[in-house]
């Protein structure tokens, strides 16, 4: 069984054993309850929550994941030093001076406003990248924060689209009460953005599988559901859920 273990030498009454193939097991089972063609994201951001984010990466890519989710630029430099070939996702937005480094890497940009775009237009330009950067653009549907907001949304899908260098890849967003009713709203909201023709669908949060019988989105976020459903408590992907995961994991 392979495991990955956090460094005893300085932890050295404190350690947790990660089973690497109950992963993959997991993201197999987690794709049941998906349907078809809907791709899952594991989120690894902040050392894959402690779990060891190149050993728990290198695992989901191993296992067929489609894509995998950092916070910035840092973690997802430190993926692709590891050998991560899959879509890397950097959920903050880069700064001025970051936007090259990111666009060498190959990663997927998160972009709030037409300025973020046009400042990582011009380093892909700079970084003569083969393709164009892939960008997701962040929209707010009421938890505010560093989100593009909905007046000037199709403002910076346009800026995006006209630019060669930058190619859209996502539109998503971040509740901010997930199963309650302000979080039922802000998918409506999600659900009126994503109607709009500029817009591609795209779904992203704190909880892997929309729960609203009156939409599907065709990419959830799945925030490693292999990693740490096995507890009785969803961790991330369903964030703070008191009920039990729905679908059977492992540790």
């Amino acid at each position: 069984m392979t495991r990955a273990s956090l460094d005893r030498r300085r932890f050295p009454t404190v350690w947790a054993d990660i089973d690497l193939h109950a992963l993959g097991r997991n993201l197999t089972t987690l794709r049941r309850y998906l349907p078809v063609g809907m791709a899952v994201y594991g989120v690894v951001k902040a050392d894959a929550y402690g779990h060891g984010a190149p050993a728990v990466a290198r695992a989901l890519q191993h296992a067929g994941v489609d894509g995998l989710v950092v916070a910035d630029l840092e973690e997802g430099t430190a993926l692709r030093r590891v050998g991560i070939e899959r879509p890397v996702l950097v959920l903050d937005p880069p700064l001025p001076q970051q936007a090259t480094a990111l666009a060498a890497q190959g990663l997927a940009a998160t972009v709030t406003s037409v300025v973020e775009a046009e400042q990582l237009a011009r380093a892909a330009v700079r970084t003569d990248t083969a393709a164009p950067v892939p960008v997701h653009v962040r929209a707010d549907t009421g938890f505010g924060g560093l989100n593009a907001p909905p007046g000037s949304l199709l403002d910076l899908l346009a800026a995006i689209a006209r630019t060669p260098a930058l190619r859209l890849a996502g539109l998503y967003t971040h509740l901010s009460g997930h199963g309650s009713m302000a979080g039922l709203k802000e998918l409506e909201r999600f659900g009126m953005l994503v109607a709009q023709p500029a817009c591609c669908r795209r779904w992203c949060t704190r909880s892997a599988v929309p729960r609203s019988p009156t939409r599907r989105w065709r990419r959830p976020r799945s925030a490693s559901a292999a990693r740490r459903c096995a507890a009785g408590r969803c961790s991330m992907v369903f964030a703070r859920c008191r009920a039990p995961c729905p679908f059977p994991t492992r540790p």
